[in-house]
């Protein structure tokens, strides 16, 4: 049986002797953490395979993780003359997932990172909660002539992603 979090399969009656194989697949904002019986971790694979001995009753543990999310995922700021300023550009970013979104870092990389500034950031060092979001403003300042790209990068404590490059 799943604890919160997750789907198992593989369960049922098996007939005594025989090799049984149950499995764990977490929802998208859990992990899988491990298998219990009695209380007691027997495996910290999703895919456990056992000999059907007695009546067992097993447990998928999973743990709740946070899930970044930014909108818009991408931003052409257009052309600009050297020197002239774009209007800001908003984004926002929001934990999607069941833990704790703690964001450590907001900056700007690429080789023309220096032709933007992050005009206003409300997510270096916050904890966000499920649900919660942030805001980062940036702009587009150029200081030379041709096309320039650069990524707003987001770090965080986001297992799966856990910098967040937004082009």
């Amino acid at each position: 049986s799943p604890s919160a979090g997750g789907i198992t399969t593989g369960d049922g009656s098996y007939e005594w002797g025989s090799s049984a194989t149950v499995t764990a697949t977490p929802n998208t904002d859990y992990i899988f953490e491990n298998w219990t019986e009695s209380g007691n971790v027997v495996s910290t694979s999703a895919s456990y395979t056992f000999t059907v001995d007695s009546d067992r009753t097993l447990v998928a543990n999973f743990t709740p993780v946070p899930v970044i999310s930014v909108s818009p995922t991408s931003y052409d700021f257009g052309s600009y003359y050297i020197g002239e300023t774009s209007p800001l550009q908003t984004f926002t970013v929001t934990n999607i997932g069941q833990d704790v979104l703690n964001i450590s870092t907001v900056s700007l990389t690429g080789t023309d990172a220096s032709e933007f500034n992050i005009y206003i950031d409300t997510c270096t060092g916050q904890a966000l909660a499920a649900g919660g979001n942030c805001f980062i403003q940036a702009e587009f300042l150029p200081t030379s002539e041709g096309v320039k790209n650069a990524n707003l990068s987001i770090s965080s404590n986001d297992p799966v992603t856990p910098i967040l490059d937004v082009p």
